[in-house]
C-alpha cells in the first residue's frame, strides 16, 4: 500500500512539475513574441522616420516590410508578404514615372518615352533606392534568408521599395506618392534631363523655339561638298526667314545636330 501511495505521489509530482514547465514555456514563448512585437514596432517607427511619412495604418508598412521567408518560417503568424503591395507599387511608381516623362520631354514620341522610364525603374535604380533606405535592416525576414545576405540583395531591395511604395499609395494618396518618388529619383531625372540636353540638341532646341515663338525649327541643305570620295553637308536650321546655327558634317543628320547646338549657342549667348 505504501509503494502505491508513493508511487502516485510521485506520479503526481511529476505532473505539477510537467505543467509548470509547460507554463513556463508558454510564458517565454509570449514573453518573446512580446519582445518581437515591441522591437517591430519600434523598428517602423524608425523607418516612418526615414521615409518622413507618419502611417495611418502602420499595418501596411508592416506588410511592406515583410518578406515571404518570414512567413515560411513561422507559419502561425497572421502576416502577409510584400508580394500583393509590390504589385501595386510597380504600377504606381510606372504612372508617376511616365507622367513625370511626359511633362518634362513635350517633344519625344512614346518609343523614346519608354526607353527612358525602362532606364529610370530597372533594377539596379530601384535596389540603390533602397540601398539609401537602408532598407534591408527594415525587413522581417527568415533566418535562412538572412544568413544568405538576403538583407543586400538586389531583388529584396528592388521589391521592398515597390511594395514601400504600394503602402504609402493606400495610405497617404497619389499626391505624397509622387512627392515621395520625385525625392527618390529627383537626381536620375535632372541626370536624365542633361543627358538627353546633350544627345538630343534637335528636340532641346525644338522644345525652347516651340515656347518661345510657337514655331518650329526648319533644316536646309545649303551646301554638298565632296573630297575624296567623301560628301560633307552644310546645313542651316532656320526660324522662320532667319538662320539661327550652321553645321557641317559627313551626314545629314550630324550636319542637322551640330546646326542645333551651334543655334543652342547663340540663344543661350543672347
Amino acid at each position: 500500500m505504501k509503494s502505491v501511495l508513493k508511487f502516485v505521489a510521485a506520479q503526481v509530482d511529476w505532473a505539477k512539475r510537467k505543467s509548470r514547465s509547460t507554463i513556463n514555456i508558454q510564458k517565454n514563448k509570449t514573453l518573446q513574441s512580446e519582445a518581437r512585437f515591441a522591437h517591430r514596432k519600434r523598428r517602423i517607427k524608425d523607418f516612418e522616420r526615414v521615409l518622413g511619412v507618419e502611417f495611418k495604418d502602420q499595418a501596411l508598412l508592416h506588410e511592406a516590410l515583410t518578406h515571404s521567408s518570414f512567413i515560411n518560417e513561422n507559419p502561425g503568424t497572421n502576416l502577409s508578404s510584400y508580394q500583393r503591395l509590390e504589385f501595386l507599387g510597380d504600377a504606381v511608381l510606372g504612372s508617376i514615372v511616365a507622367l513625370e516623362l511626359f511633362q518634362s520631354f513635350p517633344s519625344l514620341g512614346p518609343g523614346e518615352l519608354t526607353k527612358l522610364r525602362a532606364e529610370l525603374v530597372q533594377s539596379q535604380s530601384l535596389a540603390d533606392i533602397g540601398s539609401a533606405l537602408s532598407l534591408g535592416a527594415y525587413l522581417d525576414m527568415g533566418k535562412g534568408e538572412e544568413a544568405n545576405g538576403g538583407r543586400t540583395r538586389r531583388s529584396n531591395l528592388e521589391d521592398s521599395v515597390e511594395a514601400v511604395l504600394g503602402a504609402i499609395y493606400l495610405d497617404q494618396g497619389i499626391d505624397i506618392t509622387r512627392r515621395i518618388v520625385l525625392e527618390w529619383m529627383g537626381d536620375r531625372l535632372k541626370t536624365l534631363e542633361f543627358q538627353r540636353e546633350i544627345r538630343h540638341p534637335k528636340s532641346l532646341l525644338q522644345e525652347i523655339v516651340q515656347a518661345r515663338e510657337g514655331k518650329t525649327p526648319k533644316y536646309q541643305v545649303s551646301s554638298v561638298c565632296e573630297l575624296g570620295g567623301t560628301q560633307t553637308y552644310t546645313i542651316d536650321v532656320m526660324i522662320g526667314n532667319l538662320v539661327m546655327g550652321t553645321g557641317a558634317g559627313a551626314s545629314k543628320s550630324e550636319a542637322e545636330k551640330l546646326a542645333a547646338s551651334h543655334a543652342l549657342e547663340q540663344i543661350y549667348d543672347a
